[in-house]
């Protein structure tokens, strides 16, 4: 869903939804009626920070054409419920951005042979949302493909909903497979 939702922004000045377009003669269009939903599951999935940046490029995109006024009015509403949703907001601090959780499932192999190991996720940063070009290196093999789904649903924002999108190329990642045995003697 992330891919879907993407929008390329990086070389838009970026407008801050500041009041509805009551005057708006224009429907909104079926693309953005569809992004409102789709953006709506991403806030109810804590993507608070992303939604809001992706509304605010959606708005600016609208302003360079009256007849898409229809269109500035939902990318407003977008921006509005991601600014009432921060506090629900799951993203963390990375670098000069904000992510979603990374969340990777130990392999069962590696678990029950005892491996444990470190991993380097490296990827490019062209533009808002799920990283390209990842490439992952890891101690063991056992590794690599359980990181690589993981970086498969990361979501990447501004550090500030109101900043702009820091694009980057050759981005670390440092995952560490480990564990505790908790033995009585």
């Amino acid at each position: 869903m992330f891919k879907s939702v993407f929008l390329a922004a990086s070389c838009f000045v970026l407008a801050v939804p500041a009041m509805a377009q009551d005057e708006c003669a224009y429907e909104a269009s079926s693309a953005a009626l569809e992004a409102e939903t789709s953006l709506g599951e991403l806030i109810e999935n804590g993507n608070v920070e992303f939604v809001g940046y992706v509304a605010r490029v959606g708005y600016a995109r609208s302003m360079r054409d009256e007849r898409q006024c229809g269109d500035m009015v939902v990318y407003e509403r977008i921006y509005r419920s991601a600014l009432a949703n921060l506090e629900n907001s799951e993203m963390v601090p990375f670098g000069d951005w904000l992510m979603t959780p990374f969340t990777v499932t130990y392999p069962s192999v590696a678990l029950n042979d005892g491996y444990s190991g470190e991993c380097t996720a490296t990827f490019d940063l062209p533009y808002a949302g799920v990283p390209q070009n990842v490439s992952v290196s890891c101690s063991h093999p056992a590794f690599r493909s359980a990181v690589r789904r993981a970086m498969d649903n990361v979501v990447f924002a501004p550090a500030d909903m109101n900043g702009s999108f820091t694009t980057a190329e050759g981005v670390e990642y440092p995952v560490t497979f480990g564990y505790e045995i908790d033995r009585e003697f």
